[in-house]
Parts: C-alpha cells; sequence; structure tokens
C-alpha cells in the first residue's frame, strides 16, 4: 500500500508518523515452526490525517477480531478524495475505506516507543486459509473489499 511505500522514503525525517517502525516494518522474528513472524506494530492515533503522494487517509477505528481462540488486530483506513496522473491523463478519485491486519495480538499496548506511540506486538498471518477466512470476516463487517496482511 501506499503508506508503506511512502514511510520508506520518509525514513527519519521529522513527522515521525512516516519513519518506516510506525508501520511495523523492521525485523520480524521468525519462528522456525510455521514461519510466522513476530514484529513490534505501532499504533497511529485515530482520526489523525496523514499526508500521502496524492491525498490523505486517516485510521478511524482499530479493534481486536476474535477468531479461533486468538485475536487479530484489524485497523480500518479511510481516504478523502485524491488526485492521480498516469499516462491517460489526471483524474479527480473518491475516497475509499481499506482494512490493514497487522497480525495475531501477542501483546497489546505493552509500551511506548520514542515517538510516543503505543506498540504491540503481533504475529504475522501467513496461512492462506486463515487468511480467507478474515476476508470474508472483514468483508461481512465493513463491507469493503480492499483488506492487507502485513
Amino acid at each position: 500500500m501506499v503508506e508503506c511505500l511512502l514511510a520508506k522514503e520518509k525514513v527519519g525525517g521529522s513527522n515521525p508518523l512516516f519513519r518506516s517502525n510506525v508501520f511495523g516494518l523492521g525485523n520480524p522474528k521468525e519462528n522456525q515452526t510455521n514461519k510466522e513472524a513476530k514484529m513490534e506494530f505501532a499504533h497511529l492515533p485515530l482520526q489523525q490525517e496523514i499526508e500521502f503522494l496524492a491525498g490523505s487517509y486517516w485510521i478511524s477505528e482499530e479493534e481486536k477480531i476474535p477468531y479461533n481462540g486468538r485475536e487479530v488486530l484489524c485497523l480500518v483506513r479511510d481516504a478523502g478524495p485524491f488526485t492521480a496522473c498516469g499516462v491517460g491523463g489526471c483524474g479527480q478519485f473518491p475516497g475509499f475505506r481499506s482494512i490493514l491486519i497487522p497480525g495475531f495480538v501477542i501483546r497489546h499496548r505493552y509500551k511506548k516507543n520514542e515517538d510516543g506511540l503505543e506498540i504491540s506486538e503481533v504475529e504475522t498471518i501467513n496461512d492462506e486459509d486463515t487468511k480467507k477466512d478474515l476476508r470474508e470476516i472483514v468483508h461481512q463487517k465493513y463491507g469493503t473489499p480492499h483488506l492487507e496482511f502485513l
């Protein structure tokens, strides 16, 4: 997604929302038994506008969804109208909603990073059957097919 690419471009900038660790990027610890990776995920403030190349988005909701005896961290991202240009010219596009699933919650909001953002430890989801189940759950709940797993 756009914010991950932009975060990589803005690493070290003055705005803490654009640092790569904000989006959970970094050095995940791999579990050799099931190839799932553990990583730290920084929680962005709800409703705070985050600008990207052609517009802006914000995290409008965050929740933990129960799934097979575990909890899945789920963030709802809403984007405002934006302008984009390509080979065929430029155009204005309406806003849209997308869902980000960082993974299974291991420790929820257990510390703060150097920017004061709360951190959770999550286990990424790589199992395709689990992803399929979660896509159905999220689509029924939020009505959007736009879903990203970290």
